[in-house]
C-alpha cells in the first residue's frame, strides 16, 4: 500500500483512480492499483454485511406479517 508524505498508509477513496494517483503517492502504479482494489474489496464486504443484516430484518418483519395476512384473508373469505 502506498505511503503518504508522512510515511503513513493512506486509504484510497473509491472515486480516486489508481493511475492518476501513482505520482502523488510516490509509488508504482501497480502498488497504487493493489491498494485501490483492496479498498474496493473492503467496501464490497461491508456492503455485503449490511445487505445480509437488512435481509434478516426483512425476514423478521415478513414472519411477523404472515399470521396477520392469513387472519385477514380468513376474515375476508
Amino acid at each position: 500500500m502506498p505511503l503518504d508524505y508522512k510515511g503513513k498508509k493512506k486509504q484510497l477513496r473509491h472515486s480516486e483512480s489508481p493511475w492518476l494517483l501513482s505520482e502523488d503517492y510516490g509509488g508504482k502504479a501497480s502498488d497504487v492499483a493493489v491498494a485501490y482494489l483492496d479498498s474496493l474489496k473492503m467496501a464490497v464486504e461491508s456492503d455485503s454485511r449490511s445487505l445480509q443484516c437488512l435481509q434478516s430484518r426483512v425476514g423478521e418483519v415478513g414472519s411477523g406479517l404472515r399470521p396477520a395476512v392469513s387472519t385477514l384473508s380468513c376474515a375476508l373469505a
